[in-house]
C-alpha cells in the first residue's frame, strides 16, 4: 500500500512539472482565478503598430483578466487578421497576454465584372473590400452577399456573385464575378381569404405593385420589400377590428423567362371584435369630469373595434383639454381582448394648468399694439386656451395681417 502511495506521489509531481513547462495551460488555469493583466503583447503584426491594436482591445493592462472579453477581443483581431492564436504566461498573480498573428495579404485591386444595371461606384459603395485593405474570406463572403442584396432590391431576384483572388507580387487581386439575370417585374398580386377588406383597399398599404396597363408602371419584384408588406397587410386587419388577423406569403412564381412575378397572399382574417367596456382614468379636473369626456369619444360599446376610432377619441380629449388650460395634459390609451371584444381605457395624465404670463406682438411697423389687441382675445394672466389662440390669429388674418 505504502508503495502504491509513494508512486502515484511521484506521478502526481511529475504531472504538475510538465503542467508548470506549459504556460499556456497554467494561464488558463489561474486566468479563471481572476490573475492580474501585467502585459498585452503581438507577435507576427508586420503592419499594424501593437499599440494601435492595444487600443482597438477591450483588455487592458492592470485589469483582472476576464475570458469574455478575451473572446471579443479575439473576434475583434479576426477582422484585422488571416488567423489569431492567445497564449497566456503565469508569474505570480500577473499573466502575460500574447496575441500570435498573421496577417492577410492586401487587395492590390478589386475588380467588378459583369455589371449593366448598376454602376461600379453604386456596387463599390457597399463592400468592405477596396484596393490597399486586407483581404480576409469571411469578408469577400460578405461582400459577395452585400452585392446580391443590392441587385435584388433593384429587382434582379435571380443575380449571382460569385468571388476569386489572384496572387501577384503586389498583393491579391479581387474579382467579383456578377451574374445580374433579368429584371422581375410583379404581373400579378392574387389575394385570397380576405372576405372584409377588399383587394384595392389592401393594395393601398403595399409597396409591392402590380405592372400597370402595358407595362407602363414600374413594379420590380423585391423579396425584402414584399416581407415588409405582408406586415403592412396584418396592421390593416387589426386596424379594422380584426385583431387575430394572420397574413403570409402563400406562393411566387415566376415565368418562363423569369421576368414577371406572381404573387399569391393568404389571408385569415379571424373574428372581428367588438368594443367592450370603456374607462375614463384620470379626469380629476375637467369640468365635468369623465362624463363629460364621454361625450367626445368616437368609440361605443357593442361596435366594431377599430384602432383609428381610439386615435380620434385621444385627439379630442387633448384639444379638450387644451381649450381648458391644461396645456400640457397627455391622453394614453389602452386596447384589451376579452373574448370577442376589447375593452378600452383613456388614461389622462392631467398636469397643470398653464395660464398666459405675457402678450408679445411683432412685426407691426405701421399699425399699432392696441389696434391689434382688439381682436386678439387672449389676455396676461387668463388660463390658456387653444381655441382662443386659433380664433385670434385667424381674425387677425382676415384683417389682411
Amino acid at each position: 500500500m505504502r508503495q502504491f502511495l509513494g508512486s502515484l506521489a511521484i506521478r502526481f509531481l511529475l504531472c504538475a512539472a510538465l503542467l508548470a513547462a506549459v504556460p499556456g495551460v497554467v494561464g488558463q488555469a489561474l486566468a479563471q482565478a481572476g490573475a492580474r493583466v501585467a502585459a498585452v503583447e503581438f507577435k507576427g503584426n508586420r503592419t499594424l503598430d501593437s499599440e494601435v491594436l492595444r487600443q482597438s482591445l477591450r483588455t487592458k493592462v492592470g485589469q483582472q483578466l476576464d475570458e469574455s472579453l478575451l473572446n471579443e477581443d479575439i473576434k475583434t483581431l479576426y477582422d484585422l487578421f488571416a488567423s489569431v492564436d492567445v497564449r497566456k504566461e503565469q508569474t505570480g498573480d500577473d499573466v502575460r497576454i500574447t496575441f500570435v498573428v498573421s496577417e492577410n495579404a492586401i487587395a492590390a485591386d478589386v475588380v467588378l465584372r459583369g455589371l449593366s444595371d448598376l454602376s461600379e461606384s453604386d456596387v463599390r459603395a457597399v463592400i468592405d473590400t477596396s484596393k490597399g485593405r486586407p483581404v480576409a474570406d469571411f469578408r469577400l463572403d460578405n461582400d459577395a452577399r452585400k452585392i446580391e442584396r443590392l441587385y435584388r432590391l433593384r429587382g434582379h431576384h435571380f443575380v449571382e456573385v460569385t468571388k476569386e483572388t489572384t496572387d501577384t507580387d503586389a498583393g491579391k487581386i479581387v474579382t467579383f464575378n456578377v451574374l445580374e439575370g433579368p429584371k422581375v417585374q410583379v404581373d400579378k398580386i392574387t389575394f385570397k381569404g380576405n372576405d372584409h377588406i377588399p383587394r384595392a383597399k389592401l393594395l393601398d398599404f403595399t409597396a409591392t405593385q402590380e405592372s400597370g396597363f402595358l407595362g407602363l408602371r414600374g413594379a420590380d419584384y423585391v423579396e425584402e420589400t414584399l416581407l415588409k408588406d405582408r406586415n403592412s397587410l396584418v396592421s390593416v386587419f387589426r386596424r379594422d377590428g380584426y385583431l387575430n388577423a394572420q397574413v403570409q406569403v402563400e406562393d411566387v412564381t415566376f415565368s418562363e423567362d423569369r421576368r414577371k412575378a406572381f404573387i399569391t397572399i393568404l389571408v385569415n382574417e379571424g373574428p372581428a371584435f367588438l368594443n367592450g367596456q370603456i374607462a375614463i382614468v384620470g379626469a380629476d379636473s375637467y369640468p365635468g369630469g369623465a362624463a363629460a369626456l364621454r361625450e367626445l369619444l368616437k368609440v361605443e360599446s357593442g361596435k366594431r373595434f377599430r384602432s383609428q376610432d381610439l386615435i380620434d377619441s385621444s385627439d379630442a380629449i387633448e384639444r379638450a383639454y387644451h381649450d381648458e388650460g391644461f396645456f400640457s395634459a397627455v391622453v394614453n390609451y389602452e386596447d384589451k381582448p376579452a373574448g370577442s371584444t376589447v375593452d378600452l381605457t383613456f388614461k389622462i395624465d392631467e398636469q397643470s394648468k398653464v395660464r398666459v404670463r405675457n402678450l408679445t406682438i411683432l412685426g407691426n411697423e405701421i399699425t399699432e399694439d392696441k389696434v391689434i389687441r382688439r381682436e386678439i382675445s387672449v389676455y396676461p394672466g387668463e388660463v390658456l386656451n387653444q381655441n382662443e389662440i386659433d380664433k385670434s390669429a385667424n381674425r387677425l388674418r382676415s384683417l389682411g395681417y
